[in-house]
């Protein structure tokens, strides 16, 4: 009796499991395709490159303005 209570929940758990996973992969949205697929994967890196490209900007500007103020004026 022992043995065939086991098998029962073996049987069972292995169901359970197999439906299990099949509703995983069924309702699992799919990635969008093409174009917007990338796009949306790169987004947290463009984010990124936008901020620091912006800070690349202001640090560039603000290092032009010092050698312009240590440059000699020509009168």
């Amino acid at each position: 009796m022992s043995e065939r209570d086991t098998v029962d929940f073996v049987v069972a758990f292995a169901v359970g499991a197999a439906i299990g996973a099949g509703l995983v992969l069924l309702l699992n949205p799919s990635p969008p395709a093409g174009a917007a697929g990338i796009l949306e994967q790169l987004e947290p890196y463009r984010a990124d490159l936008r901020r620091r490209a912006h800070q690349a900007r202001k640090a560039r500007a603000r290092r032009a303005l010092e050698r312009a103020a240590r440059r000699p004026r020509e009168r």
